[in-house]
């Protein structure tokens, strides 16, 4: 596949597509599955990129810096402008269950839950104590 420029920090496979995030060109960038050629990239996120997500027509990326989930069609990876309010740190760890995104990081040590509609924040949990740098759902 064609170099991505930078370090990788996220990967998601989704459909036919694998997705790549990271630092330095701090992108979303997508590459055919069967054969890894690039198909197209995302505008610049604002930071590194170390979580994505996939959800039906989106693609959501969070990191540093912003501290932010961003959200992308990802139908040409153009941004939404629609993002969350800031988690107060970077972001680590994205995991998407039913409605909602749960978003994982530093500094608060939180996990917090947003709506995949609009990203806003509905709860937090208590402070874990520790950077969170995964998160895992039980259906």
């Amino acid at each position: 596949s064609p170099n991505y420029g930078g370090y990788i920090y996220a990967l998601r496979v989704y459909g036919d597509y694998i997705y790549a995030g990271g630092a330095t060109t701090r992108t979303i960038r997508r590459y055919n599955l069967s054969d890894l050629s690039y198909v197209d990239a995302s505008p610049d996120y604002g930071g590194t990129i170390n979580a994505l997500a996939v959800s039906g027509n989106y693609v959501y990326a969070a990191g540093v810096t912003t501290n932010t989930i961003r959200k992308y069609n990802a139908s040409d990876l153009s941004y939404t402008s629609v993002a969350s309010p800031t988690y107060g740190g970077a972001i680590y760890a994205l995991r998407v269950y039913g409605d909602y995104i749960y978003a994982g990081g530093a500094t608060t040590n939180t996990i917090r839950r947003y709506k995949l509609t609009d990203l806003t924040l509905v709860d937090s949990s208590p402070n874990y104590g520790g950077t969170i740098s995964a998160l895992a759902l039980s259906i």
